[in-house]
């Protein structure tokens, strides 16, 4: 697992090996979801640390996105 970050906070996207994909197929809504697959293979974690805030922003959906784009602080 890859995923960019900012002053060690993990970001967006997280890029997944292929060898995951299994697991991330049996994803659903009662389980943490990619969380709990980050926190199980912490280890194996890299991260690639960002100057700027913007890896911060979650855009999972429309509405999120359009915030985002209204958001003038970034």
């Amino acid at each position: 697992i890859t995923a960019p970050c900012y002053q060690e906070k993990l970001g967006h996207p997280l890029l997944f090996s292929s060898q995951l994909l299994p697991e991330l197929k049996q994803i659903s809504d009662s389980s943490l979801g990619l969380r709990e697959i980050v926190k199980k293979h912490s280890s194996k974690l890299t991260t690639v640390e960002f100057a700027t805030p913007e890896v911060l922003i979650d855009v999972n959906n429309k509405a999120a996105y359009l915030r985002a784009l209204e958001d003038t602080s970034l």
